[in-house]
This record gives C-alpha cells, sequence and structure tokens, in this order.
C-alpha cells in the first residue's frame, strides 16, 4: 500500500476546475467502451488474433506450402477448406460476442443522468455526455456513471443532516459490505458560517468555484488523496480530500435518498 501511494504521489497531478467547461476541455468523454472491434476493423484485426495461435499459424504455413508445385500430392482445398471452417466459425463466434460489448456499452453510455446546469437547475443528459468538472447527481440504489467527489448528501429530501452516505463496491472490489462516503465541508467555500448545519444547495453548487487537485486515475481503488482549493485567489480555502470522499464509477449508492458530486 505504501509503494502504491508513493507511486500516487509521484505521478503529475490531476487538476479539475469545477463548474469550469473551458478550463476542463483537455479530459476524455465520459465514454465507456468495452468491445473489441468496429464494422471497419473488425476483418483486420480478427485475422490477426486469429492467426496469433500457434494452430492456425502452423495450418497457413502448410496451406502456404501446398502452392508449390510437387510439395504435396494432395489438392490444395484439402488444407484450405478445414483452415477457412475454422477461421469463419471463430469470426461469426467472436463478432457475435463483441456484437452484445457494443449493446451493452450503448445502454451505458445512453443511461441517463443528472447533471447542473449553470443555473442551478438539475437537467437530465446521457452518461456519454458528462465530462470533467460537472456535477452531477447519484440517487439512491443506482449505479455511479463517473468517479465523482462528494459535495453534498440529501437524506428524505432535504439537505440537512448527516453528509455521510453508504456506497455498494461489490462491482469493483467483490465486497458486499457497504463503505462510508462523507461529503466536502462546503461551508467557507460558500460563504457560509462554519457551524451551519445545512449543507449545500443546488442552487449553490452550480455557483461553486474551486479546483480539485489530486492524484491522476490509477488501478488502485483504495488509494486516493487531494486536496479542494478555492478558485479565488484572493480566498486562501483549502480543504484536504481522501478515499472517505470519492466514489468510484460502477459503485451503488445505498441508504442514502442523492448525493451531489463533481466528476474527477
Amino acid at each position: 500500500a505504501q509503494r502504491r501511494t508513493a507511486d500516487a504521489l509521484a505521478a503529475p497531478e490531476h487538476i479539475v476546475h469545477v463548474n469550469d467547461h473551458p478550463a476542463n476541455t483537455h479530459f476524455p468523454r465520459n465514454l465507456f467502451i468495452t468491445s473489441k472491434y468496429t464494422v471497419l476493423t473488425f476483418p483486420f484485426k480478427n485475422l490477426y488474433e486469429q492467426f496469433r495461435r500457434v494452430a492456425n499459424s502452423y495450418f497457413l504455413v502448410i496451406t502456404a506450402m501446398q502452392l508449390v508445385p510437387g510439395v504435396s500430392p494432395f489438392p490444395i482445398y484439402i488444407t484450405i477448406f478445414p483452415l477457412a471452417v475454422i477461421l469463419g466459425v471463430t469470426a461469426v463466434k467472436e463478432g457475435w460476442e463483441d456484437y452484445g460489448r457494443h449493446r451493452s456499452d450503448a445502454r451505458v453510455n445512453n443511461a441517463l443522468v443528472t447533471r447542473l446546469t449553470d443555473k442551478g437547475e438539475p437537467a437530465s443528459t446521457k452518461s456519454s455526455a458528462v465530462r470533467v468538472g460537472d456535477i452531477i447527481a447519484v440517487d439512491r440504489d443506482t449505479v455511479c456513471s463517473a468517479d465523482i467527489v462528494v459535495l453534498a448528501t440529501e437524506h428524505n429530501g432535504q439537505n440537512r443532516g448527516s453528509p455521510t452516505c453508504w456506497v455498494d463496491t461489490a462491482n469493483l472490489d467483490g465486497e458486499t459490505r457497504l463503505k462510508v462516503r462523507r461529503a466536502v465541508p462546503l461551508n467557507r467555500f460558500l460563504g457560509h458560517p462554519e457551524g451551519r448545519a445545512e449543507q449545500a444547495t443546488p442552487a449553490e453548487l452550480a455557483s461553486l468555484k474551486a479546483v480539485v487537485t489530486s492524484d491522476p486515475p490509477n488501478p488502485w481503488i483504495e488509494v486516493f488523496s487531494g486536496r479542494l482549493d478555492s478558485a479565488d485567489p484572493s480566498q486562501d480555502f483549502a480543504t484536504q480530500l481522501s478515499r472517505e470522499n470519492l466514489i468510484l464509477r460502477g459503485a451503488v449508492l445505498r441508504n442514502t435518498r442523492r448525493v451531489w458530486g463533481v466528476v474527477v
């Protein structure tokens, strides 16, 4: 774990500007792709992968030798036909499986996500249209569509109460035990007193101007650290972030009506 943390800290910082689309245009889209082929690449890529197998390469060499006059007394189709059948059946099988992946990807990418507009109004958009720096909502028993830092939680339709929520990460690490996540304290960022019990409303979140500086994306789901700084140079506000503030894509929200978070 210490080695992983050191490796993450040695990598370049991941800087996200909250509610500032022009500053985040260099980040990739929130596009989920598990398919291997496209219509154009399927014939070439599939043949390449099939001939990487030793058996197929062996039969290809034997077939090529059949083209040399006098090498084999048997007709060339005796070798070509079995090889063509094997390649054809395998191509159909892998093509059908990849078609299923395309359909699954389309369902994930076209799933509707609630995103805050510049006016602080919730609006539905496709998951693939979500961008880094956007503030999105995750509702109870739904899958989080992007990695987010939790900014506010809602219990029983209100923004009062505990800033904690619970997530199910069985899709990510196989653990069925619910994990606690906490909203980042934003009172100073929004100009509220430190002791204010209410959490930020969607309208207040839409006006939030801050910068998230954290570890870059990495394969270690238990490692995350960073800070939230005010984007106003005249305000020296900063809050430390840890993995308790992070909900990863694929996690399921439990026992909490809704959370709001910024996509990182």
